[in-house]
């Protein structure tokens, strides 16, 4: 998929890319754009690394500035790593499943220019800055060299973002006695199949909440 919409692009087509668009509902915030064979930033999620080096292949001379990605393997994340700049990025947005990915995906941010790498997708709109990442459904501490956060990186994704897990208590019951308005904010529901009338709805400013019945 990769090759073909790469092949599509600026020859009088298109001068955007985003690959996956389900990763954009995951908060992952970054608008892929090739143009002229180069590109400044890009998305995608490669199940296997040979689709990953294949889009890198067509960027700044087969290297990246930016790319989101989500490693299935601490195999693929080098790979893809090794990809960009010298081995190094200046953002990365990946789901680390142990603590020793974690670190590895830190020692691969360049200092200096607020580099961020962002846990979990899931809790990325929840902006919650804490250094750990999430393994086993549990939150464990994962340490760094300090001198990395002097260099400005930070680690970004939590479980309940800003939220005291005793205040989410609080938050049904107030929703429970009609005193949180939440339901008045939905204005469509639609079954996962219309996802892309969804969007729709979003970029032409008629959609404020719009849920979707995974099993309508």
């Amino acid at each position: 998929m990769g090759k073909q919409v790469i092949g599509s692009l600026y020859g009088g087509k298109s001068e955007r890319m985003v690959t996956n668009p389900y990763s954009i509902t995951m908060g992952k915030q970054v608008i892929g754009s090739l143009y002229g064979g180069k590109s400044e930033r890009m998305v995608t999620n490669p199940y296997s690394i040979t689709m990953g080096k294949q889009v890198i292949g067509s960027l700044y001379g087969g290297k990246s500035e930016r790319m989101v990605t989500n490693p299935y393997s601490i195999t693929m994340g080098k790979q893809v790593i090794g990809s960009l700049y010298g081995g190094k990025s200046e953002r990365m947005v990946t789901n680390p499943y142990s603590i020793t990915m974690g670190k590895q995906v830190i020692g691969s941010l360049y200092g200096g220019k607020s580099e961020r790498m962002v846990t979990n997708p899931y809790s990325i709109t929840m902006g919650k800055q804490v250094i750990g990442s999430l393994y086993g459904g549990k939150l464990e501490r994962m340490v760094t060299n300090p001198y990395s956060i002097t260099m400005g990186k930070q680690v970004i994704g939590s479980l309940y973002g800003d939220y005291k897990l005793k205040t989410i208590s609080n938050l049904v019951t107030e929703y429970m006695n009609k005193k949180l308005m939440v339901d008045e904010f939905v204005t469509h529901k639609m079954s996962l199949d219309k996802i892309n009338e969804g969007f729709d709805l979003l970029r032409s400013g008629k959609s404020l909440r719009t849920v979707l019945d995974m099993w309508a």
